[in-house]
C-alpha cells in the first residue's frame, strides 16, 4: 500500500507519503518467510520562495510489521528482529533542489535515532561496556526523489537516501529503491522493483532485492 498527501499554499508546501509492504512465502519444504516488510513514513515540510534552492525540515520513520529471522543451514531459524524493534527516527533541515519537474532533491543537518528492545545490536556502541537499547547520531542526509513518466504506460520511481554521521563521515548509509511500473491494460500492471541497502553495522554486505511482480492496478483517487 503506496499512499501520499499534499497541502499546498502560496510559499507553503507540505507532502507526506506512506508505504506499507508485508509479504510472505513458501518453498518447499522450507518454512514460512518473509519476502517483504515494511513501515516507511516520511513528511516534509518546504518553503517555496521561488529561489534555485528552497529551505525545508522533513522527518521520517522506517520499521517492521512482525518477527524477522535468519535461517543458517542446518541449524533452526534464529530471531533477528521483531515489530518497532529496530525502529528509525529522522529529522532533518537544509536546503532542496529541483533541477526538473521530475526530479527533486534535498541536503541537510540531521538527526537520526535507532531504537530497540530485545535486538540490541542494531543501536549497541561495540566500544562502551554498556548495552545500549537506542543510539543518536547527528550527521548529514541527502534524499532523491524521482518520478518519471517513460512513456504513456510506462513510469520510473526511485528514492536514493544517503546519511552519514558526523563522528565518522565514511560510514555511509545508503538505500536506494527503484521500481520500474508498466501498466499493460487499464488494471493490470506489471513492477520490476529494485532494492539496495548498504550499512555495515547491520551487515558487512551490500544487500539487494530484485522483485517482479505482475497484478491488478486500481486508483482510489
Amino acid at each position: 500500500l503506496d499512499g501520499k498527501s499534499a497541502f499546498a499554499r502560496p510559499k507553503l508546501l507540505w507532502d507526506s507519503t506512506y508505504k506499507l509492504a508485508f509479504g510472505q512465502t513458501k518453498l518447499g519444504e522450507q518454512q514460512v518467510r518473509k519476502t517483504e516488510d515494511k513501515i516507511d513514513i516520511e513528511s516534509v515540510l518546504t518553503l517555496d520562495q521561488g529561489l534555485l534552492v528552497d529551505p525545508y525540515v522533513a522527518a521520517t520513520f522506517k520499521t517492521q510489521f512482525a518477527d524477522g529471522y535468519a535461517y543458517p543451514e542446518d541449524a533452526e531459524r534464529v530471531a533477528m528482529s521483531a515489530i518497532f524493534d529496530p525502529a528509525y527516527f529522522t529529522q532533518s533541515a537544509g536546503v532542496g533542489y529541483r533541477p526538473a519537474e521530475e526530479v527533486r532533491t534535498r541536503l541537510g543537518v540531521a538527526l537520526r535515532e535507532t531504537v530497540t528492545d530485545e535486538f540490541n545490536t542494531y543501536a549497541d556502541d561495540p566500544d562502551t561496556p554498556e548495552v545500549e537499547t537506542s543510539r543518536t547520531e547527528g550527521g548529514l542526509e541527502s534524499v532523491t526523489d524521482v518520478e518519471w513518466q517513460l512513456r504513456d504506460n510506462v513510469r520510473l520511481s526511485s528514492k536514493l537516501e544517503v546519511f552519514t554521521a558526523f563522528a565518522d563521515l565514511s560510514d555511509l548509509v545508503i538505500r536506494d529503491d527503484t521500481t520500474v511500473t508498466v501498466k499493460v491494460t487499464e488494471w493490470v500492471s506489471i513492477k520490476l522493483n529494485v532494492l539496495v541497502v548498504r550499512e555495515d553495522r547491520v551487515v558487512e554486505k551490500t544487500q539487494v532485492k530484485q522483485t517482479i511482480a505482475v497484478g491488478l492496478n486500481y486508483d482510489l483517487l
